[in-house]
Parts: structure tokens; C-alpha cells; sequence
């Protein structure tokens, strides 16, 4: 006879705290929400993680742990997730082997203050830091361990700027390694601003990025989402990645295993998407729309969008929220948006660059022409733009992705 069990759920992990040189097996899990999937219920338990590894710190490499529930064990399905592991390293205050403290006490020359200043922000940075954030303010961070990492001090966030403009708002608690990687303290959300300044937005929690100078914005997230739906060799998966690792989309279900890429986008989805990278700011319009009530999930990002002057509705009291987004749509909204951002690019209109020009509406001509020549909108065969076209949400996040790392390659 089976028995029947019952299935779990992580609906927030555990921390993990392992110490420097320890093996994964004796790291200390705190926190972290189990619940009984068919009746909603918390489940106690313990967690441990399956690998024997000895991570380095600065590790942003998951491991499998496994959820081992305190009562009737038998009764439950396995539950297994992937767990960053955080790395001690013995700088809060523990003992060295000469009996002094993991902290490092600086003396300073009275009669050369500067100079010894400087010495020891030069010691503290490793080349990498230096090099890419040239502004860092070392007092927002506590001092390195002995593998250069800098953690922002717990009483306040601190703000990094690239040598490109872009810059990141990280919670106190956060983490700076010295090869470069980010990595947001569990639970909090960091922030990007692009260069600049006006465009500056959350990112998803707990979100470790690497850099990778070749990109725009200088840093990639080191984890790809998998999505059941979108394969590795798609065309668009690293646009999808971008999109969702950023918090720009979403997946479509309540699980975030689908993506569903050919989807057709419609006109709230992509406001809500813009709305997101503004920074989703509240700004009501002084316009009202039967279709778009204020329990809706786009509400506020109709209301920015129309404000801004992004959109507007059809004229009937409807926005038409539900409605599929065709391309010179898409393609006006993204200008509109850069022009109002002081973010356009001087360029000479050039006519003849599309085939079908002549089924271009005359409002979108002159976004379709930038959206081309600049490389945010692409042309289909025959040099054939298909303004009237509706675009899918795999279309829109590769352009949504180009619109992000064009504004960003302006610059200051």
C-alpha cells in the first residue's frame, strides 16, 4: 500500500552561516519559512546542506539543502532548495594567533595625518575596487577581511559609482568582494541608478552580481532564471535573463517556472514594466479610464505613464489596458520616455530606412526612425518594420533590454 505525502514548500529560505575553511556540513542555518502545501500550515524542522564543499568567501554559488521536518518526517515529500552560503571570516571580533582581535588598529603619523590616510584607504581597496568605483567612500564600509571584502557599516546604506555613471545603493550589510562581485545582504534590496541621475530602481532581494565590463552596465547577475518554457539556445534567453534577473518582468505563474514568451504584450504590461525601471514612482493623472480601476496590479503605472506624458488613452474613457501592444506603439513609448529623460541621441532623421515607411502612423515616424537607426528595435526581412505588428513578451523584453543599455551608454 503507498502512503500518500504530503508536499512542502520554502516560501522563504534559510540563512546559511558557515565559518572560513569549515565544510558546508557544519554550517548553522537560521530563519526561513517551511509550509505544508495542502494546508497552508508551518512546518519546523531543520536544514543541512548536501555538499561536503568548502566554498571561499565571497562564494555565489548555491548548494542543495535539504529540509528535514522535526515531527512526522514520514508523512512529508522531501524538500530540497538552493542556498547561498554565507562565509565567516573571524573579522567580528575573534581571536588571531597572536591574541589580537580580527580588527586592525591604524596609527597615524600627527605630523603626516593625510599621507598615513591615504595609506591606509590604498591598503584597504583591493585593485579592482580602486580601479572601477574611483569615488568609494571608504568610511560607509567596515574594514576588509583578509580577502579585501568591504561590508557596508550597519548604520547606514552606502552608494558606489562605476567610472561609467552607474551607481548602487547597497543595504547596510551588504558586500563588496575584492574581484568586484556584489552581494545584497539576505532580505534587503539594493538600488541602480543609471548614469545621470532621475532613473533609479529597486532590484530583486538578495541579488549577487558580477562584473563584466564588455555590458553597458558593467555587472550581470550571476544567476540565470530558468524558466520551463525558454531554453538555453533561444534567441532571447539572455534578454528574458536580464529582464527578470533586473525585476523589469515576471514570470506567469505563481511559482515563476513559466514565462510563456510568446505571449502577446499588452499596453499595461508594458507601462507596468517602464513603471518599474522609473523607479515606480505614485503620480496620479488627472485622467480618469473605465478599464483601469485602482485595485488593478497596473493602476499606478497607468497613471505615471499618462502623466508622463508616455501615452494616453483612446479618447472614450478607455485606455484599452488589455489590448495587445503593437510595435510604432511600443516603439513611441520608448522614445517619448528617452526624450523625456534627455536621453536621445542627436540623429538625422533618414528616410528610405524602412521599406514599408508608408504604413508607419504619422505620430510614430519619427520614434520608429530612432528606434531603428539606434539599435532598440529591429527590422524584419526586406527592411520591412510591420509597425501595425503586436509584439510578444520574448520581443519585448530584448527591446526593453536595449532600451536599458542604451540609456546607460549615454552616459552622464
Amino acid at each position: 500500500m503507498s502512503v500518500l505525502k504530503a508536499n512542502l514548500s520554502a516560501n522563504e529560505l534559510p540563512t546559511a552561516v558557515v565559518d572560513h575553511g569549515a565544510p558546508l556540513t557544519d554550517a548553522v542555518f537560521s530563519g526561513g519559512v517551511v509550509v505544508n502545501e495542502t494546508t497552508g500550515a508551518e512546518v519546523a524542522g531543520t536544514w543541512q546542506f548536501n555538499s561536503t564543499d568548502t566554498p571561499e568567501v565571497g562564494t555565489t554559488t548555491q548548494y542543495p539543502a535539504t529540509f528535514t521536518p522535526s515531527d512526522n518526517a514520514d508523512c512529508y515529500a522531501a524538500l530540497t532548495a538552493q542556498v547561498l552560503p554565507v562565509i565567516e571570516t573571524g573579522d567580528d571580533g575573534t581571536t588571531g594567533d597572536d591574541g589580537t582581535t580580527g580588527e586592525t588598529d591604524v596609527a597615524v603619523d600627527d605630523d603626516d595625518d593625510d599621507d598615513a590616510v591615504d595609506d591606509e584607504e590604498d591598503d584597504t581597496l583591493t585593485p579592482f575596487v580602486r580601479d572601477h568605483f574611483p569615488n568609494i567612500n571608504i568610511d560607509d564600509f567596515n574594514l576588509p577581511n583578509g580577502e579585501g571584502q568591504l561590508v557596508v557599516a550597519s548604520e547606514n546604506d552606502a552608494s558606489v559609482t562605476l567610472q561609467n555613471g552607474v551607481s548602487f545603493i547597497l543595504p547596510a550589510g551588504s558586500a563588496i568582494n575584492g574581484d568586484g562581485t556584489i552581494i545584497v545582504v539576505d532580505g534587503q534590496r539594493a538600488q541602480l541608478q543609471l548614469p545621470g541621475g532621475g532613473i533609479k530602481f529597486d532590484l530583486p532581494e538578495n541579488l549577487v552580481l558580477v562584473p563584466d565590463s564588455a555590458l553597458p552596465l558593467s555587472y550581470k547577475p550571476a544567476t540565470t532564471i530558468e524558466f520551463m518554457d525558454v531554453a538555453d539556445d533561444a534567441w532571447y534567453f539572455d534578454d528574458v535573463n536580464f529582464a527578470v534577473s533586473y525585476g523589469f518582468f515576471r514570470g506567469t505563474n505563481s511559482d515563476q517556472s513559466t514565462f510563456h514568451p510568446d505571449q502577446l504584450m499588452n499596453r499595461s504590461m508594458f507601462v507596468t514594466v517602464l513603471h518599474r525601471l522609473a523607479g515606480s514612482n505614485n503620480q496620479n493623472s488627472a485622467q480618469a479610464f473605465s478599464d483601469v480601476t485602482m485595485q488593478s496590479y497596473y493602476y499606478q503605472a497607468v497613471q505615471w505613464a499618462v502623466s508622463e506624458g508616455l501615452i494616453s488613452g483612446y479618447g472614450n474613457g478607455l485606455f484599452g489596458a488589455n489590448d495587445s501592444i503593437t510595435r510604432e506603439q511600443l516603439a513611441t513609448i520608448i522614445y517619448r520616455f528617452l526624450q523625456k529623460n534627455g536621453k536621445l541621441k542627436p540623429t538625422q532623421v533618414e528616410r528610405g530606412l524602412i521599406n514599408d515607411e508608408g504604413a508607419i502612423s504619422g505620430y510614430a515616424k519619427s520614434a520608429v526612425d530612432y528606434c531603428v537607426k539606434n539599435g532598440l528595435m529591429n527590422r524584419y526581412p526586406y527592411n520591412n518594420f510591420n509597425p501595425a505588428m503586436f509584439v510578444k513578451r520574448a520581443e519585448a523584453a530584448a527591446i526593453f533590454r536595449n532600451l536599458v543599455e542604451h540609456y546607460a551608454s549615454i552616459g552622464k
